[in-house]
Parts: C-alpha cells; structure tokens; sequence
C-alpha cells in the first residue's frame, strides 16, 4: 500500500512540474514584441491586405525581424502594381526576394534600415518571397493576388 501512495504522490508531483513548465513556456510565447506590423493596409495576425491608392498603385510595409519572420508574412493583394516598403526592425542583416518577379528584390538590410520597391504582379495565384540568408529558417512569406 506504501508503494501505491508513494507511487501516486510522485505522480501528482510530476504532473504538477510539468504543468508548471507549461505555463511557462506558452506565458513566454506571449507579450513579446509582433516584430513590427504594416504601415498600410489592413492585417489580421501574420496577413495583410495591401491598399490600393487613388494613384492605383497598392501599398505594405513588410517588417523583417531577428525572430527570422516576416511581418505580415501573407499579403492579399488584387492584380497590378504594389510599392513594398522593407522594414528591418531587428539587427540581423535581411533581404527580401519575390520569386520568378524580375526586379523584386531588396538586396540587403541592416538593423533599422528600410528600402522601397515596386513591381507588377498582374495574373492571380501566389508569389512567395524570402529572405535568402535565412530561408532554411523558415523567412518566407507570399504576396496572394486574388
């Protein structure tokens, strides 16, 4: 019988540790910095919907960060030209490349540097864009023309 309690006291103990290293880690999950949010358009988490102006040219600020995210990742866009503004909000030297779209790219960004494109996506699908020195890291994102 004292092996039982024992056993059911360990247990209890366990699960109250791990719970415990649980709360931890989602608290530490949260609260923390977005790395950035766009200038324009509208988002929702890691999505955004670029703004088309009166000049009918779309406008986002993406935000690259050090937690090797874009910010927003996904843009929602309708066919024609958008101007990108690249913000790097960390101090992780980033780029940004649109791929297979001639002339979409930022070539580099040091911490608290931005740079400005603009390009025509003009057919509807997805366009995905990374940043080339930490791709295998997961900095990717896509512009979605609907």
């Amino acid at each position: 019988m004292r092996l039982t309690r024992l056993t059911a006291v360990r247990r209890a103990l366990l699960v109250g540790v791990l719970a415990a290293v649980l709360a931890a880690a989602v608290a530490g999950c949260g609260g923390g910095s977005t790395g950035g949010k766009p200038a324009s358009g509208s988002a929702t988490g890691s999505t955004a919907v670029a703004t088309r102006g009166s000049d009918g040219i779309a406008r986002i600020t993406i935000a690259a960060n050090d937690n090797y995210t874009f910010v927003p990742a996904t843009v929602q866009m309708s066919p024609g030209p958008i101007e990108v503004t690249v913000r790097n909000v960390g101090k992780v030297p980033h780029n940004l490349v649109a791929r297979g779209v001639p002339g979409a790219a930022v070539d580099f960004l040091d911490g608290g540097q931005s740079a400005t494109l603009r390009f025509t996506l003009a057919q509807p699908g997805s366009v995905p864009f990374v940043c080339t020195y930490h791709e295998r890291m997961g900095m990717t994102g896509a512009f979605v023309v609907r």
